[in-house]
């Protein structure tokens, strides 16, 4: 990402935070894992900066790119979790591409801080959004602590919700996003997505493919510093892949 652009107005600074310096914006061609794609239309993106500059551990990645990276695995698991019927709305931003140092995903629409507690006048009564424990049950499968990080004091965090009016007096609905998925916000173990992966290769394969299955699989093989330098060329390709099904899923 050019910075200086930000500066001039190009782009939208959300200001420096504990992992990262996002920016919004807008774009018709991202670059990335597998070379440049050019978008079906002007996507509004979050370009998220990282704070984290320790190269070595990112190898044969960038920073940019492991992030991007760990982000794709999230959506292909929000894709399962849909084609396994478990919900039906996505709730992971699409991501898009990769640069040095950060990466960019579609920008979610709707509100960040809704009211997980409402006083009706007496006392505070518990507030639901739509399918949120089938969507931590599912990621917390394959690691990621997707419910940490969410509350800041009665209003939400790292959700953003695209219409904050309650479907009925102790529910929100369904449409929304988990936004910042970096470590500090959403923890991930490692092992216990290598564990999953290992344990349902029949189950990822029916519902997204021997492609992605394989996708999921060498994955696992570089956060376990286990990926084979034959199989970096073939891994680059099905994730350039995926971003190419992403693209083609924002006609429109």
């Amino acid at each position: 990402m050019d910075v200086s652009r930000a500066q001039q107005g190009k782009w939208h600074d959300y200001g420096r935070r504990r992992e990262c310096h996002p920016y919004a914006g807008t774009l018709t061609r991202v670059a990335g894992i597998g070379g440049r794609i050019e978008l079906p239309r002007p996507v509004e993106v979050i370009s998220y900066l990282s704070n984290d500059r320790d190269e070595f551990r990112n190898k044969p990645f960038t920073i940019g790119d492991k992030l991007f990276l760990q982000h794709l695995v999230m959506a292909q698991i929000d894709r399962l979790a849909r084609r396994l019927g478990q919900y039906q709305s996505s709730h992971i931003a699409l991501p898009l591409g990769s640069y040095k140092y950060g990466y960019y995903y579609q920008r979610a629409k709707g509100e960040e801080g809704f009211a997980w507690q409402i006083y009706d006048g007496q006392d505070y009564y518990n507030m639901r959004l739509g399918e949120w424990a089938p969507f931590i049950g599912i990621f917390g499968n394959f690691g990621f602590e997707v419910g940490h990080d969410r509350t800041e004091g009665r209003y939400s965090k790292n959700i953003i919700l695209a219409d904050s009016r309650p479907v009925h007096s102790t529910a929100y609905g369904k449409e929304w996003v988990r936004i910042d998925l970096g470590l500090a916000s959403c923890p991930f173990n490692e092992k216990e997505f290598v564990d999953a992966v290992a344990g349902r290769p029949a189950e990822i394969m029916a519902a997204l493919g021997q492609d992605n299955l394989r996708l999921f699989q060498l994955y696992a093989d570089y956060i376990s510093q286990k990926l084979d330098p034959l199989d970096v060329a073939y891994f680059c390709q099905l994730v350039y892949q995926a971003r190419l099904e992403i693209a083609r899923s924002l006609v429109g």
